[in-house]
């Protein structure tokens, strides 16, 4: 097989923000393709080798390759399956791995086909140089953090505004690692503001300005509310302790940071509630005859 033009680029083809490694030998990982289609795994490459279509392509390129794809007067396989190892998967030639595509969608194809042609022609160095460069908040998306942060505080008794800002500032710069909110991934500015609204502003210099608020639900009302609070809870703990969210952030699914906002924003919201309505939640269990260990309130 001729490498002698892919091993001039250094950085590997990327789609849908999945390199695509490629061996010494030139061949596409098909799984790291795989992984870019974004498709269950019935579109898996062991499913697509045992089609008619592609035996039939892979025996003609085998057949081809003994006399072309030549490397220390052996003749390389065309596809190999690598199991183990720092690199496993499937690795095919190009042509192969264009196929393979088409396979799982004709619309994919045209993108894997127009990514490799852009590779071949060095198009992609420029754009990974790009990519790599600082993008922090545009303007407009630091005034949204300003005001989303400004919301949060204003809400607040006036003594407690000013370590409320600090407060908020402070996890943003924690979470996103940068040294100003400003510095934070324009690309992410909906997370940010999903951390502002999330963040849970409690402790003793809150507690003493809290005046306690009435109690007008219905014992019918309390047992759906505490229900409802006990579900949250439990989600929240499942969705942090059995690390769901990780698993979603290395398949980078884009639902793993809407969750992360939504549920953590849910669990406090069910802190606040099971603090500030304690009496009335341990009602509601009593009435349900539920252990007290459901939804702990402290």
């Amino acid at each position: 097989m001729d490498t002698s033009n892919q091993q001039q680029y250094s950085q590997p083809p990327v789609i849908a923000g999945h390199e695509i490694v490629v061996d010494q030998h030139g061949r596409f990982s098909l799984s790291a393709i795989f992984r870019a289609s974004g498709e269950g795994r019935g579109k898996e490459p062991s499913y697509w080798t045992v089609t008619k279509q592609a035996k039939e392509l892979i025996a003609e390129a085998e057949a081809q390759s003994k006399n072309s794809w030549i490397e220390d007067g052996e003749p390389v396989s065309p596809i190999k399956t690598i199991r183990g190892g720092k690199t496993p998967g499937t690795y095919a030639h190009e042509l192969l791995a264009i196929s393979y595509a088409g396979w799982i969608s004709p619309k994919f194809q045209l993108q894997v086909n127009q990514v490799f042609l852009d590779y071949r022609m060095g198009k992609l160095q420029a754009a990974e140089q790009q990519k790599a460069l600082p993008n922090p908040l545009s303007p407009r998306h630091q005034r949204g953090i300003q005001k989303a942060v400004a919301r949060r505080c204003q809400a607040l008794p006036e003594p407690a505004r000013r370590s409320a800002y600090s407060r908020l500032y402070g996890h943003l710069k924690d979470r996103f690692e940068v040294g100003s909110y400003k510095d934070i991934d324009d690309s992410r500015y909906t997370e940010a503001l999903g951390a502002v609204q999330s963040f849970e502003l409690e402790g003793d210099w809150l507690e003493a300005d809290r005046e306690p608020g009435a109690a007008t639900f219905t014992d019918e009302d309390l047992s759906d509310l505490y229900i409802l609070l006990c579900h949250v809870y439990h989600l929240h703990a499942k969705w942090k302790g059995s690390r769901i969210e990780e698993a979603m952030r290395i398949l980078e699914s884009p639902v793993a940071s809407r969750m992360c906002e939504h549920l953590d924003m849910a669990q406090t919201f069910t802190n606040r509630l099971a603090r500030a309505k304690g009496e009335l939640m341990e009602v509601s269990r009593r009435r349900l005859g539920m252990n007290y260990g459901l939804l702990p309130i402290h």
